[in-house]
Parts: structure tokens; C-alpha cells; sequence
């Protein structure tokens, strides 16, 4: 389960598996320069929700059919500054993991921008064991590697993580290979905490 927070204004989520709580509270945003941050005094403007359930072929590979299925959360937010500045948070949960992203629609009070630091907070409860493999731009074929969360995390350029992958702004997180999420799993709760 994904549950998203603003809390004192700043935009939070944490996430569960199987009744325990593996994300604390964690926060998102993000710093520009030359310009004012988006990681605080927000409200929230709209909720939607919305659930896809289909198939893709893929180009190649040995599946003929691969399953897309996750409910969807999406938090429109606004800057509560005389920007009025607006970000949506996309939250994903599939059967076996979690997805998300932070998404800056076109406005005319955020034109040229530069990010300069991105508030993603992912605050484990607890030290996991993780698989990963070295972040290679030109190619993902690598053996995997297990070590525990603070081993993997002390190196300078890790791509992919199970429990966690994270890649520019879309993080996703797989709790096992085999595990179960549950596509039901989404909350909204404002203020709270």
C-alpha cells in the first residue's frame, strides 16, 4: 500500500508490504535555481484515481504478452506562494510493486527551469537485502549482486535495486519477485500525522 501526505504543507508518501510499514514517511520536491523551490507549501487542488487492467506485445523477449495492471493515484498540487506554482504526484501500485513520479505541467510561471536538487527522500525502516546491478547507459546485461541496503547504497552509481529502482524521477519498487503489493493499495490523507 502507497499512502500519500501533505503534511505541514510539504508533500510526503510511505509505503507498506504485508502490513509493515518498509518507506517511512519520506518527502518529495524539488530545488531550482534562480528560482523559488517546489518542496513546501503546497495545497491540494484535485485527487483522480484510475485503474488499467490490459495487455502489450513486446518487441521481443520470450513473453508474446505482458500484463499492465495498477491503480493509479494522481495529487494535483498547488504552490500555495503568489506562483501559484502547480506539480503532480503519479503514484502506481501493481501486484508486485510501486511506481512514481513528479510531474511539472507546462504553466506560465514555470517556463526555464534548472533543477539543481531533487528532495526524493526514500527512508527505509530497515537495513533489506537488495539485488542490484552497476548503472551501465549502454547496456543492462550485468550479473546482479546481493548485498544489504547500506552496502549497495555506499556506491556512487547503482541502477537498478529490488526493493528499489530508481532512475531520474520514476522510482519503483519490487518487494520480491514473487510478492504481492495488491492493486487495490492507495490512500490520500492531507494534514495528518
Amino acid at each position: 500500500m502507497v499512502e500519500v501526505i501533505i503534511q505541514d504543507s510539504i508533500p510526503r508518501y510511505k509505503v507498506f508490504y504485508e502490513g509493515g510499514l518498509i518507506i517511512n514517511l519520506s518527502r518529495l520536491g524539488f530545488e531550482f535555481k534562480n528560482a523559488e523551490a517546489m518542496d513546501e507549501n503546497f495545497r491540494t487542488i484535485k485527487i483522480t484515481h484510475r485503474a488499467i487492467d490490459e495487455q502489450w506485445k513486446p518487441v521481443y523477449g520470450t513473453a508474446s504478452l505482458i500484463r499492465n495492471h495498477f491503480n493509479e493515484l494522481t495529487a494535483s498540487l498547488e504552490g500555495m506562494s503568489s506562483l501559484k506554482r502547480e506539480m503532480d504526484l503519479i503514484f502506481r501500485v501493481y501486484d508486485d510493486g510501486i511506481g512514481f513520479r513528479c510531474v511539472l505541467p507546462e504553466q506560465s510561471n514555470l517556463q526555464d527551469f534548472e533543477i539543481i536538487f531533487e528532495e526524493t527522500q526514500f527512508r527505509f525502516t530497515d537495513n533489506h537485502a537488495v539485488w542490484w546491478i552497476p548503472a551501465d547507459y549502454d547496456s543492462y546485461e550485468h550479473l546482479y549482486s546481493q548485498t544489504l541496503l547500506n552496502e549497495a547504497c555506499k556506491l556512487e552509481d547503482v541502477s537498478w535495486i529490488q526493493l528499489m529502482k530508481y532512475m531520474g524521477i520514476w522510482w519503483g519498487g519490487h518487494a520480491h519477485r514473487y510478492g504481492k503489493l495488491g492493486t487495490g493499495a492507495l490512500s490520500w490523507r492531507r494534514n495528518e500525522e
